[in-house]
């Protein structure tokens, strides 16, 4: 069989094996083969027409594992790999995602379909899984999808209960329910810019 051939090197067994068990999570079944070997991962690569498509998002990968903790360092994660690696209780918007980002002091923005943040992998993987879990808990509630979104991000800062977080926005003044159902007294902006500048 025809393809490309290469070794990967990681700093412990341990790390090889978590990065063979998150490509075979995000690659599909036959694009590619990985071999441990004690520190290193052997992959091989089949040609096929999407064959360079597959090599680059290996070496893409691994380049952002191994340097997980360059802080400061700005880098462009592909959209689909970061909610790939996450375990997703529920989809939730990119804006969210990138305001939590901005709001706990990390640069990030969406440019067409990468996230450029200067956050590690692993911590942006983390902060999906949060938010999923948040926001699905939160889907069961009525509320307006900005009410939602400032209900997660209190929550997620604040590391509070979702019923906890509606209780202080409300009290605060943020929040209003009418006829079961919760909504922003404030515009989103507003409300994000007044609440965040105090902590």
């Amino acid at each position: 069989m025809r393809g490309t051939t290469f070794t990967l090197v990681f700093s412990s067994p341990e790390e090889a094996l978590e990065f063979l068990e998150m490509l075979e999570r995000i690659l599909p079944g036959k694009s590619f083969l990985g071999e441990l070997k004690t520190n290193k991962v052997k992959v091989f690569v089949p040609e096929s027409e999407n064959s360079e498509q597959v090599i680059r998002k290996i070496r893409e990968l691994y380049n952002q594992k191994r340097r997980p903790y360059a802080y400061g360092l700005v880098k462009d994660y592909d959209i689909s790999t970061v909610f790939s690696l996450s375990r997703l209780e529920q989809p939730i918007p990119l804006s969210l995602l990138i305001t939590t980002l901005r709001i706990q002091g990390y640069k990030a923005e969406a440019v067409r379909d990468k996230l450029r943040t200067n956050a590690p992998l692993d911590q942006l993987t983390k902060m999906v899984e949060k938010l999923s879990k948040l926001y699905g808990e939160l889907l069961e509630i009525k509320a307006t999808a900005q009410a939602r979104r400032l209900i997660a991000l209190y929550s997620l800062t604040k590391n509070l209960p979702t019923e906890e977080a509606i209780r202080q926005l409300s009290e605060q003044g943020f929040l209003t329910e009418d006829r079961g159902r919760i909504s922003l007294k404030l515009n989103y902006e507003t409300a994000l810019r007044i609440i965040f500048q105090k902590t």
